[in-house]
């Protein structure tokens, strides 16, 4: 596979793999999977959107970390603990964290798993006020993939964070005509307004559109942020007769759902927090995932994908 030369590569994109299944991540691009595939028939599928070879940022590709916040803040304001802090924003809203398209530092590699670090104080022009470090780890084994990433606090006062991943799926295996069925149980979804959709208030129940409590088509667009999801997400290609089933950590409750409409590909994001959860704990928001760490202290999360043929 080719790699973009667009970047200035300190390092090489790193390939893991079990035999079964295999990740290329690159730490030039804040350790984004370039390529997820699953060996089917003796030859590797795309599971994930194929980035393409001149992409320019994390955005162009198969997956990203959003830290130390995931998703939107509105206007890139928001206000901690008596006070008031703006970020840059090349939208409407400062969007998916500050080290997606940053360089990271490899700490080691084998064949079957890496791990690598950033750190903020490292970066002058680094878009957050507060002064953190943050880990990566990938580990594949037994057709399964275990991320692993931790975000510290290397300030001197309390920070607000939150993270979160960004794959992207394709709808469709090997050429197949088939549209992916999914599966996964949340206790609601956030109201939301606006082009880029922001939340207007807590949760409330699901519509019948929104409900995939039994293993269904996916056959809506919706960009939507669900609340209370237990952790479990199933993902069914029939006619490739590839399943992938996704766990995440208890504190990863919140679920992101984007279903463009005319695309190849969804999104399935597991996250910490609700959507501009920084704003919502300012306001009082009972349960937001927002996680306040301490000095010293670290914010730890985890997500997995299992591959598994079916008859």
């Amino acid at each position: 596979m080719q790699i973009s030369t667009t970047h200035n590569r300190m390092n090489t994109p790193l390939t893991i793999s079990d035999g079964t299944i295999r990740l290329i991540v690159d730490p030039n691009v804040g350790g984004s999977f370039i390529n997820f595939s699953t060996l089917l028939d003796d030859r590797w599928v795309d599971i994930m959107r194929t980035t393409p070879n001149d992409f320019k940022t994390s955005s162009d590709t198969a997956s990203f970390l959003m830290a130390p916040y995931p998703n939107r803040i509105r206007d890139g304001k928001f206000t901690f603990q008596g006070r008031e802090y703006s970020l840059r924003f090349p939208e409407k809203h400062a969007i998916h964290g500050d080290v997606r398209n940053r360089p990271w530092q490899v700490e080691s590699t084998r064949p079957q798993g890496a791990t690598m670090h950033l750190r903020s104080g490292d970066f002058p022009d680094l878009n957050y006020p507060f002064a953190f470090s943050v880990r990566q780890t990938f580990t594949v084994s037994n057709s399964a993939l275990l991320v692993t990433c931790s975000i510290k606090n290397e300030g001197a006062t309390s920070m607000p964070a939150g993270c979160g991943y960004h794959p992207y799926f394709n709808r469709a295996l090997a050429g197949a005509t088939e549209n992916v069925l999914l599966k996964f149980n949340t206790e609601g979804v956030y109201p939301c307004q606006g082009e880029l959709p922001l939340p207007t208030g807590g949760p409330r129940p699901l519509l019948a559109s929104e409900n995939f409590s039994t293993l269904r088509s996916l056959d809506v667009n919706l960009d939507s942020c669900f609340a209370g999801w237990d952790g479990v997400a199933e993902m069914v290609w029939p006619e490739s007769k590839v399943m992938v089933s996704m766990h995440a950590a208890s504190n990863m409750n919140r679920l992101v759902l984007f279903s463009p409409p005319g695309k190849t590909f969804f999104a399935l994001e597991p996250q910490s927090q609700m959507i501009d959860g920084f704003n919502f704990l300012a306001r009082g928001e009972p349960d937001t995932g927002v996680a306040v760490i301490p000095p010293g202290e670290e914010l730890s999360v985890w997500f997995s994908l299992t591959v598994k043929t079916i008859s």
